[in-house]
């Protein structure tokens, strides 16, 4: 997004906004939609129905990357482009209009003109081609939950009713962050997704993107509120709302198969019940710290929830400056088999050390009072005292 402009008949615009989807064996989100054109790679491919272009609100254009030896169908799809003088064109049908009306086409058919997917080259198509930009940009990317993806039931090949394009479990794809923008503060579609994702992951430096105080907590709050819920209650049903969509993507957010940035997880050799980490820290106040901790299940597990403990010194409130044991009271106020899962402790365990909320003097009593004090009191000389065991 910040190293290739698109040159769309020759005019430049920016890809400001886009979603990944990408089915393969190994990641097999169904809402890629399998088509022939998303198994080819560097291609432009037209959204399809039955072998035909789809056509009015619902065109959309991908930038494929699959591979068909591998069984990859795979696209970006571009939903939003910014031209030299910093006009928006907002949506994957307008982008696609975009491109038919420079390009003076009536149809994507007539711009297409008989040519395949396969024969749409990203570099050298006429009248839609990427080029390598002369100044390569440096605009945060924001990352959001997909929009107007519905949760469905997994597929199976009985199954009656709505279905995702290809097989995979929904639940762990519906909300999954795949929207990324340069321009989130500018995006009237969902932009409250960003600041939902951005709460539950702890990523830093996102702010409001331009929402109001209230607008902003009533997201965060709504985010919050899901991670209550049972994601089941969201199936087949459509998010209408920006508030509904936070709430969607917290429900969604505890099962989602995603392992922090930074962090390393391996079983033991001697029992499945433990496992061992390391924790890279990229950010704040433990910037350049490795931290190695151990997941511990109980051999009631699931029935009882696990414990977790650095096996480096950590000077952190929630983190026992003797046993190394870690906080999770505030992740799992009362264990619930069947809907809690250890995984869950992972990122709960990197947001510890990206949120300043667990620092506050209203978190929950603190396993090392003297570090919650301290940052209280003396944040300079709390930061010395959290570097010491590292430098």
């Amino acid at each position: 997004m910040n190293r290739w402009d698109l040159l769309i008949a020759e005019k430049p615009y920016r890809i400001a906004e886009l979603e990944a989807y990408v089915h393969s064996p190994h990641h097999a989100d169904p809402y890629a939609h399998g088509d022939e054109g998303q198994a080819s790679c560097g291609v432009w491919y037209f959204h399809k129905k039955g072998g035909t272009y789809k056509s009015g609100s619902f065109k959309g254009m991908d930038l494929a990357c699959g591979d068909k030896d591998c069984d990859v169908f795979a696209g970006l799809l571009l939903r939003s482009v910014v031209d030299a003088d910093g006009k928006l064109t907002e949506g994957p049908c307008l982008v696609v209009d975009k491109i038919l009306e420079l390009n003076g086409k009536a149809s994507i058919a007539a711009f297409a003109d008989g040519r395949s997917a396969a024969e749409l080259s990203a570099l050298d198509t006429g009248g839609l081609r990427l080029q390598r930009a002369e100044v390569p940009r440096a605009d945060p990317v924001r990352s959001s939950a997909r929009v107007g993806l519905v949760l469905r039931e997994e597929t199976s090949e009985d199954m009656k009713g709505p279905k995702t394009h290809m097989q995979g479990r929904p639940v762990e794809f519906c909300t999954r962050p795949y929207r990324f923008s340069t321009v989130a503060e500018r995006l009237t579609k969902f932009r409250s997704g960003f600041v939902a994702t951005a709460h539950l992951t702890g990523a830093e430096g996102v702010g409001k993107l331009g929402l109001s105080d209230q607008n902003f907590s009533k997201y965060v709050k709504a985010a919050e509120d899901g991670k209550s819920q049972d994601p089941k209650a969201w199936i087949n049903r459509k998010i209408s709302t920006q508030p509904e969509l936070c709430e969607f993507i917290g429900a969604c957010h505890g099962v989602l198969d995603l392992l922090p940035s930074g962090m390393y997880v391996l079983p033991c050799f001697d029992s499945v019940l433990t496992w061992q980490g390391a924790l890279f820290i990229k950010q704040g106040l433990y910037r350049g710290a490795v931290f190695k901790f151990r997941l511990v299940l109980p051999e009631e597990y699931p029935d009882q929830g696990p414990d977790l403990f650095f096996t480096s010194e950590v000077f952190h409130p929630m983190v026992d400056p003797k046993t190394g044991q870690v906080e999770l009271g505030s992740l799992f106020p009362e264990w619930r088999p069947g809907r809690d899962f250890a995984a869950f402790a992972l990122p709960h365990l990197h947001r510890a050390f990206l949120r300043r909320e667990y620092f506050s003097s209203n978190a929950r009593p603190a396993l090392n009072p003297e570090a919650k004090q301290l940052f209280i009191s003396d944040p300079a000389l709390f930061a010395e005292r959290a570097a010491a065991p590292y430098l």
